[in-house]
């Protein structure tokens, strides 16, 4: 079943063009890459499919139903959860009570009944529990990273959007995180996600989407995407890809 459809996504901020007429599915369970050099509007794509931008032009269907234009709280609520480049936490507050915000705020209502058994699973799963009393501001990268993933799971997503969750983390933490992003897909959830870690996204995906200057370039398992001599002279480099 198709989860996510984007079809003809425009946007245009003044006359400067982020996005250019991008369409692609998404089915239910698949880890989908989504990658393009710095600039290419990958997060701009995620921005509109969550609402925190309206697009000029296109449509974007969760579940078959158009959330084009919808606000991020209704977004939320229907079943799309986040991650951003930078994590943004309420660093006055503990790692449990900024999950519990997402339970309680961004999830949906079946998760508000058991919301603190909910958060307490995911800080569990995450390897945040002990440091569930903590503020987030005492946090390191690794584990403020963890935190944003961490509240964005408590809101009950069906489908997640990954914005470079591996970041600045070293390769022990990035191996960490890959492990929990299949724990993430072992649940049963449909994950979109945008990394530079090239390891990562063709070890992990099903499928990967190329975009560049806002345009989509390319689409298919790994080994095509890598193959591909648009993708390698536009992102990958012959280097990386020998």
């Amino acid at each position: 079943m198709v989860i996510l459809e984007v079809r003809g996504l425009t946007k245009f901020f003044g006359g400067l063009q982020a996005l250019d007429n991008v369409s692609f599915k998404i089915n239910e369970g698949e880890i989908v890459g989504l990658i393009g050099p710095n600039g290419a509007g990958k997060t701009t794509l995620f921005n509109l499919i969550t609402g925190f931008y309206s697009p000029t032009s296109g449509t974007i269907k969760f579940k078959d139903k158009d959330i084009t234009g919808l606000s991020p709280q209704r977004i939320c609520k229907m079943g799309i959860g986040r991650t951003f480049q930078t994590p943004r936490l309420f660093y006055s507050m503990t790692v449990f009570q900024n999950v519990k915000v997402g339970a309680l705020f961004g999830g949906r209502g079946k998760l508000k009944a058991g919301a603190d058994e909910w958060c307490l699973q995911i800080l569990k799963m995450l390897g945040l529990y002990d440091k569930r009393d903590r503020n987030a501001d005492k946090l390191t990268l690794a584990e403020r990273r963890r935190l944003e993933l961490a509240r964005a799971l408590a809101t009950g997503p069906e489908l997640l959007l990954l914005d470079e969750t591996m970041a600045g983390l070293n390769p022990v933490e990035t191996q960490e995180a890959l492990e929990y992003i299949k724990q993430i897909r072992n649940m049963g959830i449909t994950i979109l996600m945008v990394e530079h870690v090239m390891k990562v996204i063709m070890s992990l995906s099903d499928r990967v989407i190329v975009i560049s200057y806002g345009k989509k370039i390319a689409e298919g398992s790994p080994e095509e995407v890598s193959n591909d001599k648009k993708v390698i002279d536009a992102y990958l480099g012959t280097e990386l890809v020998a």
